[in-house]
Parts: structure tokens; C-alpha cells; sequence
């Protein structure tokens, strides 16, 4: 007979299993982790959506939203039309369980409450990020609107449906939530341009690659995240950055030479990508940086 102790041990492996079969089949989404506290914070001030503007929004918000992908800090979520990316903050990290906030009862728990308050710093981070995403690159980040400070309600609910095909109905004034335009991740665009022999739309979206890198620096903020392969999109041969939680302020960008170097770093960046996916079009991008680097006002 098997003792109690070894059945308390396969009881808690097997709950621990299926907790990870979980986790993973639905990639982390509750809807409990992307509900947020309801006090306005005007530190992420966004001007409230005009009438016409709140119409248009109510609709684009009435079709479902199905699960996409999951960053550190957001879940995002595709509109049945293929046109528009919704994202929700991961909440959860500024809340403890009660297993959690037993813990950093403890008084020799230093290093447990200083994890804690970074996982916090991150999403503030984030959140400083998207706030200068909107007041300086809203075009070139696709963001239509966003309700971090909770100025304004919507008063509206969305059908969010998770990776296995469960509809949770959510009221987005209970949420943070950005919504951007849709983008064509950097491989999917070029490949498809590539095999329908459409080079020269290519060589267009690698310029206005270039554009987006320079208006960021110029503007003194640098991407830390920058991987073309996953954040840059395009919505016809416009580039903008998905990720709007990447965007550093950086002093040190304040004369030509410095954003210079910052803008071969990365723009070698993307012609990397470029080299390994597409090498016919490596020479072409080495003569547009050049042109870039002699034509543009960096001041």
C-alpha cells in the first residue's frame, strides 16, 4: 500500500502538470490578470475620444477580438477583421496572492520584495513608454487610442476569445487597454513581396524603416527592444514599431554624432535580418543608408 505521504506527492505533481498543461495551452490568459484598479492616474493623460470618434471606436470594439500572441507585459488579441490589435496590460503583476503576500511577511525577505517591486518598475515602464509612443510617434506606432489613466470610460464591453476558442466577455472600462492599427510583421511583408516579384514596394518599405529609425532617435528616444524580425510591422509600405514598451528616453541623443552612431546601430541591425532573409536586397539598403546618413537633418 502506497504510504499517504508518496499520494500527497504524485497528487501534487499531478496538480502541478495539469496547472502547466494550462498555462501553456492558453499561454498565461485569465481574465482576472488584465483587470485593473479603477483610480485615474493622470500621469498617462491621452485626450478623450470625440463623439464621432467614440462612435467609430464603440464599433470597431463590437466585433470579437481573438487571442494573438503575449509580451512581457500585454496580452494582445486580433479584431475578426484582421485590422486592428487590441492590448491589455498583465495586471496581475502589481497583485499578490495571499500565499505571496504571506511571504513578504516574513522578515527575511529582502530579495523576494525587491523581485516584487521590479515586476512593478516593469509595467511602469511600460507605461511611460506608451505614454511617449502617443505623444510623439502615434503614426509611426499605429496607436488609434488608449485609456491608461482612466480619464475617460467607454462604457462598453468586448467578446475576447483565448487560445482555446473560449469567449470571455470583458468591460474594457475595468481594463487598461491600447488599441493599434494592425501591422504585417517585417518576414510575412517582405516574404510575400519578394515571391510576388514586387521589389521595388520592398525597397519602399526599407526606407520608410529607415525614416521610422531616424524620426525615434532624432527625437532622443531609443528602442530597447529593437528586433525588426518581431517589432517591426508594416501597414502597406509604412514601418511602424509594434511594440510601444520599448521606447527610452536617452539624453546622450542630443547632438548629430550621437544619433548617428545610434542609427547605424540600428540600421545594421536591420540590414542583418535582411542579409540572412533576403541577400539581394543587402546592396540597395547599404545605398539608402548612405543616402539617409548624407541627407538627413539630425539636429
Amino acid at each position: 500500500m502506497k504510504s499517504p505521504l508518496l499520494k500527497l506527492f504524485l497528487f501534487c505533481l499531478l496538480f502541478v502538470a495539469v496547472e502547466r498543461f494550462c498555462y501553456v495551452q492558453t499561454q498565461g490568459f485569465r481574465v482576472g490578470k488584465i483587470l485593473s484598479p479603477p483610480h485615474r492616474d493622470v500621469r498617462w493623460h491621452f485626450p478623450a475620444p470625440s463623439e464621432e470618434e467614440r462612435i467609430e471606436l464603440k464599433k470597431t470594439l463590437s466585433q470579437p477580438f481573438t487571442f494573438l500572441s503575449k509580451g512581457n507585459e500585454c496580452y494582445a488579441f486580433v479584431s475578426e477583421d484582421g485590422q486592428y490589435v487590441l492590448k491589455f496590460f498583465k495586471h496581475q503583476l502589481l497583485r499578490l496572492s495571499f500565499l505571496h503576500q504571506a511571504i513578504l511577511t516574513l522578515p527575511q525577505t529582502p530579495f523576494i520584495r525587491g523581485l516584487y517591486r521590479a515586476k512593478e518598475e516593469r509595467l511602469m515602464r511600460s507605461f511611460i513608454s506608451c505614454k511617449s509612443a502617443c505623444d510623439h510617434f502615434r503614426s509611426e506606432t499605429g496607436i488609434i487610442t488608449h485609456n491608461l489613466s482612466k480619464e475617460w470610460t467607454i462604457d462598453s464591453n468586448v467578446l475576447l476569445k483565448d487560445r482555446l476558442h473560449i469567449a470571455h466577455a470583458v468591460d474594457l472600462d475595468q481594463t487598461t487597454f491600447i488599441l493599434q492599427k494592425k501591422a504585417t510583421l517585417a518576414p510575412q511583408k517582405f516574404r510575400e513581396l519578394m515571391e510576388e516579384g514586387k521589389r521595388g514596394e520592398a525597397l519602399l518599405c526599407m526606407e520608410s524603416t529607415l525614416s521610422l529609425i531616424g524620426k525615434r532617435l532624432r527625437s532622443g528616444f531609443y528602442d530597447r527592444d529593437f528586433r525588426p524580425e518581431e517589432n517591426i510591422g508594416f501597414i502597406g509600405t509604412q514601418a511602424i514599431e509594434i511594440d510601444t514598451g520599448s521606447f527610452i528616453p536617452d539624453p546622450s541623443l542630443n547632438n548629430h554624432r550621437a544619433i548617428k552612431r545610434a542609427f547605424l546601430y540600428d540600421a545594421c541591425e536591420f540590414q542583418t535580418w535582411v542579409a540572412r532573409e533576403h541577400p539581394s536586397l543587402v546592396e540597395p539598403f547599404q545605398q539608402m543608408i548612405g543616402r539617409y546618413l548624407e541627407k538627413a537633418c539630425w539636429d
